[in-house]
Formats: C-alpha cells, structure tokens, sequence
C-alpha cells in the first residue's frame, strides 16, 4: 500500500507542473523527483531582461521571414535556378555555409532535416545576424544586440 502511494506521488509531483496551476489559485511550488527521491525545483528559463526577450522574438521573426523569403516553408527544396549548390532546405544554405556551421557547432548539418538547417540558420542569426541572407532577400528587421 505504501509503495502503491509513494508511485502515485511520484506521479503526481512529475504532472503538477504541468497542469497543477489550472486546478488552483495558488499553486504549489514546481518540483520533480530525481535520482534517489531527492526534489528540486522547476523553473521556466529566466531572461535577465527584456533586451533578451526582445532579441530571441526578433530572431524568430527574422528566422520565420527567411523560411518564407527562402523556401516558402518546403524543407526538401534546392534553389530554383541554379540548383543545390546555390541554397539547400528551409533557409536556403548553400554547401560552404553548412560546413562552416559543422565547424562550429561540431555536429553533421543534413540541410534537408529542419531541425538541422534551423540549428544552423539560428546559429548564424545569433552570432552572425542577417549577412547570409541580405543580398538575395534581405533586408531584415535588425537583431538587437
């Protein structure tokens, strides 16, 4: 029977966070169970301020532009005119720029893999803002710093 319960808080303590806030008003604090029954909080990501905030939303805006601008959202496409070698997947990367991004990240970029082509383009956006794309479909709202 204890056992039985200690599973069914267990259960309970990985859901709350979840959907705890939505049974009450004020809700318990956000924990989880770890190695050996230890707890410790759950916390959101915290900016530390709203010039963080505002950079990852400006980011997302420029990333969503340059998937339409690119690839209208189609991530197994080539450059209509002049084929792969000039803009591969989603954002459009062309051969030089996936390698640079595998040095950098130290991961295989698959340009068609959406997940690979964003890491790569978000990557770029972050560190490197719009240069990649501002001649061919540029110009972009600026990223703040």
């Amino acid at each position: 029977m204890l056992k039985r319960l200690g599973v069914l808080f267990t259960i309970v303590l990985i859901l709350y966070p979840i959907v705890g806030k939505s049974l009450s008003n004020s809700p318990l604090p956000e924990i989880a169970l770890i190695q050996q029954n230890s707890l410790l909080p759950i916390s959101e990501p915290v900016y530390q301020d709203s010039i963080e905030i505002e950079r990852e939303k400006a980011i997302n805006k420029v990333l969503a532009l340059i998937i339409q601008r690119e690839s209208s959202g189609r991530p197994n496409v080539c450059n209509k005119k002049y084929g792969c070698a000039s803009g591969m997947g989603l954002t459009q990367l062309i051969p030089s720029t996936i390698h640079y991004c595998e040095e950098k990240l130290q991961k295989r970029i698959n340009p068609f893999n959406p997940d690979d082509n964003l890491m790569c383009a978000r990557w770029l956006l972050e560190n490197e803002g719009t240069k990649h794309w501002d001649k061919f479909t540029g110009p972009y709202p600026e990223i703040p710093k």
